[in-house]
C-alpha cells in the first residue's frame, strides 16, 4: 500500500478464513515491557521498546500500519515509535459484554498500574537522530494517538490528517475524530511541538484528573504536574495554510480538561507550567479551550499564538481562546482574527470565573466580541490590548465582573483602533454592571478612550458615573507588552490596587446589586471568593470583612464542600465519602456540588457510571454555570473525560433558559435527543423550587421617570404607588420586555412606596425617592 490514503482501488480486507469476518486487531502488541527509573527526578530515565527507524536518514524506510484496528498497542509499557506511518484505521463493533465500537487508533498506549515497574511509563515519538524527517505520520485514523495515564509523553513533529467532511456531523466511525487524545494523572514532561494537524474534529485533547500518582511520599490519589509544552504547531483545515478549505475543518484545535487543582494537594515540579505558545491556528472554528488547568501555583499560559477563525457550519459557540475556572492564568500577546461581526456566538477571548488572571497585549479583529467576560473574575488584568472592527470591544456578560482596571498613574491602556461607528467599544449585558469593573483610561491620544459605550440599561454601562476614570495622559502606553516567549505573569488577586480589595469586600458582605438571578449570582461569587481565600490565606489580612467572611463560611456549607474536595484530591476516599453522605445542601447550587462529587466518587472507585448516573452527569453538564454554579464546568470536564469526547456548550442564554444548549452537530442523533428530554425535564423540576422573582427601581432618586428591572425577561405586573401615609396614588398594569419597563409620572418631591405583584403571586415593595 502506498501512503497516504492510497488504496489502489482495493476494498479494505479482513483476516483470512476461517476469520474472514474479523478485522486485524493490531500491527504490534506490547505488554508489560519497559520501565522508568526515578520518576520524580528532574530527569527520569526511560527504558522503552523501540519500534521504527533509529538510523539517521530521510523518511523512506518506514513501517506502514495499514487497514488495522490498531497500529501499535502498548499496555503498561514504554513505547518509542520512530519514522512510522499509520493509515486507514478500522473501527469495529463488538457485541460482548454489550455493543460498542473498538479500535480506530494509530497508537494506543495506556498504563493501569498493575505492576510497580509499570507505574510511570512513557510514549516517545521523537526520533533521536533526525526528528523532523523520521517523524510519525497518521492518515485517516479515527484517533491518531491515545495515551492513558502515562508519566511522560513526547509527541513532537507528528503529521496528522484526514479526509473527513467537516460539514457532516461526526459518527463513531468517522475518520479524524481526534489527533492526540491524552489522559493523565501525572504530566511529568508532556511535549507537543512542531506538529501538523490537518482536517480533524479535535486536534489535541489533554485531560488531567486526580488518580493514582504512584510516586513515593505522595498520597495515593493525587496528581503531579510538570511542564506541558504545546508550541510551534500548525492547525489547518486543508493540506496547507494556502490551500482552499473545501470540506475540511478544525472544529477544536486544543482542548484541556482538568478535575481542578487544590493548593497543597496538587503537586507540581518546581517552575513547571502549561504553555500553549507560538502556534498557528489557521482557519479553525475554535482555538484553545482550557477547563480549569491553572492555579496560583501552576500557571496555564496561552500566549504568542496566531488564531484565525472561520464559521462553524453547525452554528455553535466559537472563540479564539476560552478560559473557564482558570484562576491565575495568562492570555498574552495573541492575535485573533474573526470572519465577521454579526454572529453573537463568536468571541476573541472568552473568560469565565477566572480571577487573578492576565489578559494583556492581545489583538482582536473582526469579531462580534473582542473580549467577553462572563461571571465573576475579580483582579483580572485587562491591559494593553487592541480591539479593531469588533461589534463589541469589551463585553461584560452573565454578571461579568473583572474589578478595577489600572490606576491614575498606570492606565489600563487598552486601545480601540479605527472607526467604531455603529459598534460599541464597551457593552454590558443584562445582569452585568460596569461600576464593578471600572476602567482608568486616557483621553489622548485618540483610541485609548472607549468609544460608543452602551449596554442593556444605562446605570450598568460604561457611560454611567464611576465607570470610566480619567488617568494620566502622559503615562507609558506599552510597558506591559513583553517580548515573545516571555509572557507577563498573572497579576495576583489584589494587584490592581485598592479597588479590587474593595470589590472583594463587597462580594463578601453582599454589597453588590445583581440585576439578574441575584441570589444565585451572590452565592456563586461568594463561593469563588471563599475558594480564593482558602488557597491564598494572606487575603484575610486585607480586611476584617474578608477575615470574618472566611472564618464564618468555613463553618457553613461552602466550607464543607471545600473539605470534601480536598479529601477527594488527597486520596482520603473514606473520609470524603462520609462527609459527602452526611452533607445536607440548602440551595440548588449546593445540591449540584453534592451531585458532582457523588458521581465523581462512583467513577473514581468503580471506573464506570451506571446508566442513571450517566444521565445525571449529562443533566448537570447542561446546567448554566452562571446560575447553577461553577461546578457545572467540572461536570462538563468529567463528561468529556469519561466519554472521550469534546462537547461544545452554547451558554449565551442559559441564565434565561435555565440550561445550556448543546452542540448542534449532534442534533440528529437519537441518543442526544433523548438526553435533551432528560435535561428539559430536570430543568422543569428545578424551576418549581426556583427563588421568587426580584425587582429593582432605577434611577433612584428619580425626577419624572424611572425603570423597573426584573429577573424575568418578560412578565406582566400590577404596580401600586402610595405615599408615606399609605394613600394610593397610582395603580396600573405594567408589561416588562427584555427585563425592564419605563414608568413616567408627575409626583412631588418625597418618599413613595412602589408595590409590585406578578401573575405567579410574587409580591414586593420598593422605596422610591423623588428629587427634582
Amino acid at each position: 500500500m502506498a501512503t497516504p490514503y492510497n488504496m489502489l482501488g482495493y476494498v479494505p480486507a479482513n483476516l483470512k478464513a476461517p476469520y474472514s469476518n474479523q478485522t486485524s486487531y493490531s500491527g504490534v502488541y506490547v505488554e508489560n515491557s519497559g520501565m522508568t527509573v526515578s520518576p520524580a527526578a528532574v530527569t527520569p530515565t526511560y527504558y522503552n521498546i523501540i519500534i521504527g527507524e533509529t538510523i539517521p536518514q530521510v523518511h523512506n524506510n518506514y513501517n506502514l500500519f495499514d487497514n488495522l484496528m490498531n497500529g501499535i498497542v502498548g499496555l503498561n509499557s514504554g513505547i518509542s515509535s520512530y519514522d512510522n506511518v499509520f493509515q486507514n484505521s478500522r473501527r469495529t463493533i463488538f457485541y460482548s459484554p454489550k455493543p460498542n465500537y473498538r479500535g480506530g487508533y494509530g497508537i494506543y498506549s495506556s498504563a493501569d498500574g498493575t505492576y510497580s515497574n509499570n507505574y510511570h511509563q512513557s510514549l516517545n515519538l521523537i526520533a533521536t537522530s533526525n526528528p523532523s524527517a523520521n517523524c510519525n505520520s497518521f492518515f485517516d485514523c479515527h484517533f491518531a494517538v491515545y495515551t492513558g495515564y502515562l508519566h511522560n509523553v513526547k509527541a513532537d513533529y507528528v503529521n496528522i490528517q484526514s479526509t473527513r467532511n467537516a460539514n457532516v456531523a461526526l459518527t463513531t466511525t468517522s475518520y479524524g475524530q481526534n489527533g492526540l487524545l491524552l489522559f493523565a494523572t501525572n504530566t511529568k514532561d508532556y511535549s507537543i511541538k512542531y506538529g501538523t494537524f490537518k482536517n480533524l474534529s479535535t486536534a489535541l485533547s489533554l485531560n488531567v484528573y486526580w488518580g493514582n500518582s504512584y510516586l513515593p511520599g505522595y498520597p495515593t490519589l493525587s496528581s503531579y504536574l510538570g511542564n506541558v509544552d504545546i508550541k510551534w504547531n500548525l492547525f489547518t483545515p486543508s493540506t496547507s495554510s494556502l490551500a482552499a478549505i473545501g470540506t475540511g475543518g478544525i472544529d477544536n484545535a486544543i482542548v484541556v480538561n482538568s478535575s481542578g487543582m487544590v493548593a497543597g494537594i496538587t503537586y507540581t515540579q518546581a517552575g513547571a507550567a502549561m504553555r500553549i505558545q507560538f502556534n498557528n491556528f489557521d482557519r479553525v472554528m475554535r482555538g484553545v479551550q482550557n477547563y480549569g488547568h491553572s492555579a496560583t501555583f501552576y500557571t496555564g499560559f496561552t500566549a504568542n499564538n496566531k488564531i484565525t477563525l472561520v464559521q462553524d457550519p453547525f452554528n455553535n459557540q466559537q472563540w479564539g481562546i476560552w478560559h473557564g475556572i482558570c484562576p491565575a492564568s495568562v492570555v498574552n500577546t495573541n492575535t485573533i482574527t474573526g470572519f465577521g461581526i454579526t454572529n453573537n456566538l463568536v468571541a476573541g477571548v472568552y473568560m469565565s470565573q477566572s480571577g487573578s488572571s492576565a489578559v494583556q497585549c492581545n489583538i482582536t479583529n473582526t469579531l462580534y466580541a473582542g473580549f467577553d467576560f462572563n461571571g465573576s473574575s475579580p483582579s483580572v488584568s485587562l491591559r494593553n490590548n487592541v480591539m479593531e472592527n469588533n461589534k463589541r470591544g469589551l463585553n461584560l456578560n452573565n454578571g461579568g465582573i473583572i474589578g478595577t482596571q489600572g490606576s491614575y498613574g498606570v492606565p489600563s491602556n487598552n486601545f480601540w483602533q479605527g472607526s467604531w461607528a455603529g459598534n460599541n467599544g464597551t457593552w454590558t449585558d443584562a445582569g452585568s454592571t460596569a461600576v464593578n469593573s471600572p476602567l482608568w483610561v486616557k483621553n489622548t491620544p485618540a483610541g485609548y478612550y472607549p468609544p460608543f459605550n452602551s449596554g442593556f440599561t444605562f446605570p450598568q454601562t460604561y457611560n454611567a458615573p464611576n465607570t470610566l476614570y480619567a488617568a494620566n495622559n502622559a503615562a507609558n502606553t506599552s510597558s506591559l507588552c513583553s517580548t515573545p516567549g516571555d509572557p507577563t505573569p498573572p497579576p495576583g488577586i489584589v494587584a490592581n490596587g485598592n479597588g479590587d480589595a474593595e470589590l472583594l469586600n463587597k462580594i463578601a458582605s453582599d454589597d453588590i446589586v445583581y440585576d439578574i438571578n441575584p441570589y444565585e449570582s451572590a452565592e456563586i461569587n461568594k463561593m469563588l471568593l471563599f475558594k480564593s481565600i482558602d488557597e491564598n490565606n494572606f487575603l484575610t489580612q486585607i480586611s476584617d470583612t474578608l477575615d470574618n467572611f472566611y472564618n464564618s463560611t468555613l463553618q457553613q456549607e461552602p466550607g464543607t464542600i471545600i473539605n470534601i474536595e480536598k479529601q477527594f484530591a488527597s486520596g482520603n476516599l473514606t473520609t470524603a465519602t462520609s462527609l459527602l453522605n452526611s452533607f445536607s445542601p440548602n440551595t440548588n447550587i449546593q445540591t449540584n456540588y453534592k451531585t458532582y462529587y457523588s458521581l465523581y466518587n462512583e467513577f473514581i472507585t468503580s471506573h464506570v457510571l451506571s446508566d442513571v448516573d450517566s444521565i445525571s452527569l449529562t443533566i448537570l453538564a447542561h446546567q448554566c454555570p452562571f446560575t447553577d454554579g461553577s461546578i457545572v464546568y467540572n461536570a462538563r470536564s468529567l463528561y468529556n473525560y469519561i466519554n472521550k469526547t469534546v462537547v461544545i456548550y452554547n451558554d449565551g442564554n442559559c441564565g434565561v433558559e435555565g440550561y445550556t444548549a448543546r452542540s448542534n452537530a449532534n442534533c440528529g442523533d437519537p441518543n442526544k435527543i433523548d438526553e435533551m428530554q432528560h435535561i428539559l425535564k430536570a430543568n422543569e423540576l428545578k424551576n418549581k423550587d426556583k427563588i421568587r422573582s426580584t425587582y429593582r427601581l432605577y434611577p433612584n432618586p428619580a425626577i419624572n421617570e424611572f425603570y423597573i428591572a426584573s429577573s424575568n425577561q418578560k412578565e406582566n405586573l400590577i404596580m401600586t404607588v402610595s405615599d408615606v401615609s399609605g394613600k394610593v396614588l397610582i395603580t396600573t398594569k405594567v408589561t416588562l420586555n427584555n427585563y425592564k419597563s419605563g414608568i413616567k409620572f408627575d409626583l412631588m418631591d418625597g418618599i413613595y412606596f412602589v408595590n409590585l405583584s406578578n401573575e405567579k403571586g410574587d409580591y414586593t415593595v420598593k422605596k422610591l425617592i423623588i428629587s427634582k
